[in-house]
């Protein structure tokens, strides 16, 4: 299968006159492989039992050709994902030079046009039911927090991570957390135990170096692991809270309502946009942005 998709994928590359050769190239991406929480394992935090039902991924890769002699990079293939992570998918951009590359990740939301093409066209999808694709081309729930609402009615944009979970206390109280978010970020390397991000910043640079062979798929690993979530600094019950109504389901209109002191988590700084901090050990910031921020932060991890 992985060999048709990749036939498939190279005959993207861009276009050359019939009476010109086509230059050789190959292709490069990332193998997702999500933890046991990632693929809906049930797993502790605190006095919670936590379930991820959904984490849907809009991403888009990229490969681009490292230059000899040259801190930087040019040309290369692209394509544009939306995957449920459980299904650990291989996520590739075709057309990529031969030769060492820069290959990249990057979480994006679907930018909603005026018009009615939704571009399905240009994206792959793995895993995901028809209602998921739709929630994709929607408005999400809530503004990114780069953009006024006035600004957001102008430059909408769909949501670029779709995430259930479900939350059980032994003494009974239940939760489900259902949210759209909207994040234009690298998809970060991971921070190490020592707490240093592997490439100095808030998320990490998300991109790892192959060698690119023709007609072929080579890949990096994309480790997912949404159990990363929460700890002793952010821990569920502060989610299971902002269930303002007391209906049982936390939106991500309720998680922005709720401003909170957020602690980082060891060795991880506060994102550059944050405010000042309001105390010694931590900065303000909406519930979903923290939530955003840690889910690119810490729960994904992309390596050789």
């Amino acid at each position: 299968m992985k060999a048709a998709a990749l036939s498939a994928a190279l005959a993207l590359t861009a276009c050359v006159p019939a009476s010109e050769p086509r230059p050789p190239a190959g292709a490069g991406g990332f193998n997702v492989t999500p933890s046991a929480a990632g693929r809906g394992e049930p797993f502790a935090q605190g006095a919670w039992t936590i379930t991820v039902e959904k984490l849907v991924v809009q991403a888009s890769v990229g490969a681009m050709r490292v230059l000899n002699g040259d801190d930087g990079y040019y040309g290369g293939g692209g394509a544009e994902w939306i995957f449920e992570v459980r299904a650990a998918p291989v996520i590739f951009a075709p057309g990529a030079p031969i030769g060492p590359a820069r290959v990249q990740a990057s979480l994006h939301g679907q930018y909603l046009s005026h018009d009615t093409h939704r571009g399905d066209d240009h994206m792959t999808f793995v895993g995901v039911s028809a209602e998921d694709v739709q929630r994709m081309y929607e408005r999400a729930d809530v503004p990114p927090s780069y953009l006024t609402s006035s600004q957001y009615y102008d430059y909408a944009y769909g949501p670029s991570v779709l995430l259930r979970m479900r939350g059980a206390r032994d003494d009974g109280e239940r939760v489900v957390v259902d949210l759209t978010i909207v994040t234009q970020s690298s998809i970060g390397s991971g921070f190490v135990d020592t707490g240093k991000s592997l490439n100095g910043g808030y998320f990490g640079s998300g991109a790892v170096e192959v060698e690119i062979r023709a007609n072929s798929l080579n890949v990096g690993i994309m480790d997912v692991a949404p159990e990363l979530l929460f700890d002793e600094t952010f821990p569920f019950q502060v989610i299971a809270d902002a269930d303002a109504d007391r209906s049982g389901t936390v939106t991500s209109v309720e998680l922005q309502a709720v401003q909170a002191v957020v602690k980082s988590p060891k060795g991880m700084p506060a994102p550059p946009s944050s405010p000042s901090p309001s105390s010694a050990s931590g900065y303000t910031q909406s519930l979903l942005d923290t939530l955003s921020n840690r889910l690119v932060g810490l729960c994904f991890r992309v390596h050789s």
